[in-house]
């Protein structure tokens, strides 16, 4: 027995397919895949998106009609390492250097949504909620311990040696190294109603929906809030540095935690009237409401620009910073070594910019017209990621088309 469904893209265009009631999800999209010729991350029915189970599970009938979202390939990489992995639009996985993937986990890598990873582990999110982990033991590359929690995760974050992973429930689970992060046992019980986690290089801090905030992992890192924790309240956004936490609350006020050298300490400058905050490496940069820049941490030697018009986003490399202004242009600062002191010829072409992205080492800047410009900095990149580049030596990357012109921030964009 068959049954036939009306299959419709974003773009309009609509077909049929026939299919059993006992295929699964995934096995529709693999039909789809190819008959037409056509990568589906993600069907929906019913007003939801078809993760997991047979058509008949899903209560789809014959002559029923399903939305189709169409995949899309995306890099990744991590700051806390030099290696690269490609989520393909079929949802499978390409990686190489350290994060090439063994036989049995590749098998398990299919429908990813999302990948994180520290120095020696990386952690994948899969269509179902659960989450896949390879690397190193001891830095949450085996997750057996807590694999029984991990179900309907919403995200994985990483410090240098540990994960985070916030549920659909609102409840955090750990693992990896209990120094940097790994071992939660202490703070378990508040780790509820948790909206998101920002991780730092040895800790994590998690925002609740009540606006208050918890932290772990190495206390002078940031893993220990309690000198502020009277002043967390009403907090919107948490970013991190690598050894220091920033919150923005709902009244333009920014608590800072964690060490000095890495912005933990901000009582030389007034950070009042704050809408926008973002952090590098050792500094955090704010823009206030009238479009003054405030920096702070291991770059306060440096004075930022005055802002001729509204920032748009505001981006960090390792070492310096980037805003994107309402008309288009771009205004960076900070070390030139790492993309804070654009050439004459770039700047020039900083023109019509929509979307700003930032590596370890320098800036991208996406145009109006689909092109990009690179504000590359000095300092020399990982070997791994020259062999990216240049392909001269080391475990080079695959030709591979990403068929993707979208920067994401939260990806490594080169």
């Amino acid at each position: 027995m068959t049954i036939v469904l009306n299959v419709t893209l974003l773009s309009g265009r609509s077909f049929s397919i026939a299919a059993s009631p006992e295929s699964k999800i995934q096995e529709l999209r693999w039909q789809v895949q190819k008959e037409r010729g056509i990568s589906i991350r993600q069907f929906v029915a019913h007003g939801h998106a078809l993760a997991a189970g047979t058509l008949d599970e899903n209560g789809l009938k014959d002559g029923e009609d399903l939305l189709a979202v169409l995949g899309s390939a995306q890099l990744v990489a991590s700051r806390h390492c030099d290696d690269f992995a490609l989520i393909k639009a079929d949802g499978t996985v390409h990686a190489w250097g350290r994060w090439r993937i063994d036989g049995p986990f590749q098998r398990k890598l299919v429908d990813v949504q999302h990948i994180t990873a520290n120095k020696a582990a990386v952690a994948a999110i899969v269509s179902n909620g659960e989450v896949v982990t390879w690397g190193s033991d001891g830095s949450g590359g085996n997750s057996y311990t807590v694999a029984a929690q991990l179900f309907q995760i919403q995200e994985v974050v990483a410090t240098i040696h540990a994960f985070a992973a916030r549920r659909a429930d609102g409840k955090v689970i750990s693992w990896g190294w209990p120094n940097y992060g790994g071992d939660s046992e202490e703070v378990q019980e508040q780790l509820v109603n948790v909206q998101s986690v920002t991780a730092s290089k040895y800790s994590f801090a998690a925002l609740k929906s009540d606006g208050t905030v918890v932290t772990w992992g190495e206390g002078a890192c940031g893993g220990d809030s309690s000198a502020v924790q009277e002043e967390l309240q009403d907090i919107k956004v948490i970013v991190a540095t690598a050894r220091a936490f920033s919150a923005l609350r709902g009244d333009g006020r920014v608590i800072t935690w964690g060490r000095v050298v890495s912005g933990g300490e901000s009582r030389a400058v007034q950070l009042e009237d704050i809408h926008q905050i973002c952090a590098s490496r050792n500094a955090f940069s704010a823009v206030k409401h009238d479009g003054t820049l405030v920096t702070w941490g291991k770059l306060a030697g440096v004075v930022p620009p005055a802002l001729p018009h509204h920032c748009c986003e505001l981006v960090a490399s390792d070492g310096a910073f980037a805003a994107c202004l309402a008309e288009g242009s771009v205004v960076a600062w900070g070390d030139p070594r790492y993309g804070g002191a654009p050439t004459a010829t770039t700047a020039a072409e900083l023109r019509d910019v929509t979307q700003l992205c930032a590596s370890n080492y320098a800036f991208t800047a996406l145009r109006a017209d689909g092109t990009a410009t690179s504000t590359h900095g000095h300092a020399r990149p990982p070997r791994r990621l020259a062999c990216f580049i240049h392909g001269t030596r080391g475990a080079s990357a695959p030709d591979i088309d990403l068929h993707s012109n979208t920067l994401s921030q939260d990806r490594c964009c080169l």
